[in-house]
């Protein structure tokens, strides 16, 4: 059932969420290189990135899978400077090679972001079982987020669903 409701959750993104991003600007940039033959790379981010161009910072969103095949997500994203990021670990990383968790302060997106707590189908032990329907529902009943990322990305606001990451405190 796992693999079943985690195509129904990918099919769902893909139909909806995608579309609203690129109402927004967002263009599709697929995983490219070593990041392509990665099985983990694929599995957790299977659309790659979201990328726009915004003043001269690159807006960034990824649409992370849970990476134990259970069929839930989360959004990471943040804006990565013109100039690209010195990282401690990697050195420095030019913008276009930017992944959201090589920024210094980037954001998540969760159901519930105290608890840290991925955006998923939830059902009872002895409740009906899920059916497709479930996954567009969730998908579509989340699209908000979509303008909760737009505040955060462009006047630093954090929504109900957005955790803030600061890596330098």
């Amino acid at each position: 059932m796992t693999d079943l409701t985690r195509r129904w959750l990918i099919e769902n993104l893909w139909e909806y969420f995608i579309p609203a991003f690129e109402e927004n600007g967002f263009q599709l940039a697929p995983l490219t290189g070593d990041e392509a033959d990665s099985p983990e790379l694929r599995s957790a981010f299977p659309f790659g990135h979201l990328r726009r161009v915004r003043s001269r910072e690159l807006d960034l969103v990824e649409i992370q899978l849970d990476k134990f095949s259970r069929a839930a997500f989360r959004l990471n994203f943040g804006a990565v400077p013109a100039e690209g990021i010195d990282h401690p670990i990697g050195g420095h990383i030019k913008q276009e090679d930017a992944w959201v968790h090589d920024l210094g302060r980037y954001f998540e997106a969760y159901s519930f972001p105290t608890f840290r707590r991925w955006f998923a189908v939830r059902r009872g032990w002895f409740g009906p079982s899920v059916e497709e329907v479930d996954y567009r529902n969730l998908v579509e009943d989340n699209l908000g987020l979509v303008c909760e990322i737009e505040d955060a990305l462009r006047e630093g606001k954090q929504g109900r669903h957005i955790r803030v990451v600061d890596v330098n405190t």
